[in-house]
């Protein structure tokens, strides 16, 4: 969902706001109003930081981690919930509690076999369009989305199959122009592979047109291409992301112990395990989430996210200022 406001006068001296909720998915529309102080200040010299949650494959709507949790837990250990709760007090200004923008993604609101499809369709209408993002072409943007769509900062909680999903996209065309903003990730049991980032295997430099004719094209594409996976290649392996993984009682050894936060695999190991787990995912930052429940991931290691996701933004004002 996004917004869009404006204001009117209240009778004690505040300010109500209208605000318009629009669902990307329907295409729905409805408002209502908010009080707002006089005194508060609803600008900011720098674009609001967005945070983006992408929930997995399955049968779980926007925002929902657990059908079962749900149920049979809490709402908080199987939502978005506090994730949303923790933004509304971060900000571009320490000393304020300004709220971060929030956008959930639904990946699976037109069934499983269109996930891809549904999460550039939702990525494109909220962030914009990479071919026509620098002349501000994109007509299925919004007037209630046009802050997402400026330099805004943003912050990715990719969950499952959702890593994959992001992954993909952002080697896609329409996502090559959303790399230089997002400025942390945290991917919780993604099942995304840094393999699909390496170099193509080299190939012939030109394309020729048929077997009759024997004038050669070059293929340009096959080298921007590489250059753009090899910057997202060097994204995820800095230190802007990070991997928290549950625990498996068959495949990790001491997996009683762990909590949430600690290193999970070690670059200069020679186990099997990790071995094989940096072949996938290379050097990315891998902790442990402190749950053996692949769908609790986000709720047990909730305040290593947000400490990871504090860190870099403080190393982004300092970077500005």
């Amino acid at each position: 969902t996004s917004t869009s406001t404006s204001t009117s006068a209240g009778t004690d001296g505040g300010e109500k706001k209208k605000v318009d909720v629009i669902d990307l998915h329907t295409g729905t529309q409805h408002q209502r109003r908010i009080k707002q102080s006089r005194t508060s200040s609803i600008t900011s010299p720098r674009p609001r930081p967005t945070l983006l949650i992408t929930t997995g494959k399955g049968k779980v709507k926007a925002g929902i981690f657990s059908r079962q949790h749900l149920l049979i837990t809490s709402i908080e250990s199987s939502t978005a919930l506090p994730m949303v709760r923790d933004a509304k007090h971060r900000g571009n200004n320490p000393n304020t509690k300004m709220n971060m923008n929030v956008a959930i993604l639904d990946p699976n609101a037109r069934g499983d076999r269109n996930g891809m499809k549904t999460y550039e369709e939702s990525m494109t209408t909220l962030f914009g369009h990479g071919q026509d993002h620098s002349s501000n072409a994109n007509t299925t943007t919004s007037p209630c989305t046009a802050q997402l769509n400026a330099s805004s900062p943003i912050y990715i909680l990719a969950h499952s199959a959702s890593g994959a999903q992001l992954t993909r996209y952002l080697q896609s065309d329409q996502g090559k122009h959303l790399i230089p903003r997002v400025q942390s990730i945290a991917f919780t049991d993604s099942n995304h592979s840094i393999q699909w980032l390496l170099p193509h295997p080299k190939r012939n430099n030109t394309i020729t047109r048929s077997s009759n004719d024997n004038v050669n094209m070059p293929h340009r594409e096959h080298d921007q291409d590489n250059d753009h996976n090899a910057h997202i290649f060097k994204f995820y392996q800095s230190p802007s992301t990070i991997y928290l993984k549950s625990t498996n009682e068959y495949r990790d050894a001491g997996w009683q112990t762990h909590v949430a936060g600690e290193v999970a695999v070690d670059a200069k190991s020679t186990s099997q395990n990790d071995i094989h787990w940096q072949h996938r995912f290379g050097t990315t930052t891998t902790l442990w989430a402190g749950t053996k429940d692949h769908s609790l991931t986000n709720w047990t290691s909730h305040q290593v996210i947000w400490n990871h996701f504090d860190k870099c933004r403080c190393l982004s004002r300092a970077m500005d200022s």
